[in-house]
C-alpha cells in the first residue's frame, strides 16, 4: 500500500523538497505543486527567501543543518512559547534561527501580516491549521505575490505526511 501511495506523490514531493532548499542560482522560473490541501500552487523555481509558518523539526529534517539558510520568518511564539527546551536547544546549535523575521501566532491573535509581507518571502510555508485560521489574511498574503504552500504531518495519513514531505 505504501508503494502505491508514494508511486504518484513521491514525484511531487520530490519537487517541493528541492524547489524550498535547493542550492542553484535564482531563476525567474516557477513551478506548480499540489498542497496537501490540494490545492495548485505555482511557486518559484529556486526560491531564496522562505516563510516558515510551523513544522520547524521536519523542515530541518528534510533539508538538512543547511535548510534554515533560506528561512527569513518564522512564527516564532509556535516554537519559542509553545516548546521552549526544543527551541533553546535548535538555537544553540543553530543561532541564526533567532535572528528570524517573527511573524507572530495565528491562534493566539499575534499574526501579523505586516511582518510577514516585509520580510519578503518567495514562498509562504503553512500548516494547514495555520492556512485555515487564516482566513482572510491569507488571500491577501497571496494578494501581496506571496504563495502559501500548506503542508500537514497532523493529518497522521501515510499520504498527507508524503505530500507535506
Amino acid at each position: 500500500m505504501f508503494r502505491q501511495l508514494t508511486r504518484g506523490l513521491l514525484p511531487g514531493m520530490i519537487l517541493l523538497v528541492s524547489v524550498l532548499i535547493s542550492g542553484g542560482p535564482v531563476s525567474a522560473q516557477t513551478k506548480t505543486l499540489t498542497d496537501s490541501l490540494g490545492r495548485q500552487v505555482t511557486v518559484p523555481e529556486n526560491p531564496q527567501r522562505i516563510l516558515l509558518g510551523f513544522y520547524f523539526e521536519d523542515f530541518l529534517a528534510v533539508g538538512g543543518h543547511d535548510a534554515f539558510d533560506r528561512v527569513v520568518a518564522i512564527s516564532q511564539d509556535a516554537w519559542k512559547a509553545w516548546r521552549n527546551l526544543q527551541w533553546r536547544a535548535y538555537v544553540a546549535a543553530l543561532p541564526r534561527i533567532a535572528d528570524l523575521a517573527d511573524i507572530g501566532e495565528v491562534y493566539s491573535g499575534t499574526f501579523s501580516l505586516e511582518s510577514a509581507i516585509a520580510a519578503a518571502p518567495d514562498v509562504a510555508v503553512l500548516a494547514a491549521w495555520q492556512f485555515e485560521a487564516m482566513g482572510d489574511m491569507a488571500v491577501r498574503l497571496e494578494e501581496n505575490g506571496i504563495p502559501i504552500v500548506v503542508i500537514d504531518f497532523n493529518a497522521q495519513t501515510v499520504a498527507t505526511h508524503v505530500r507535506s514531505t
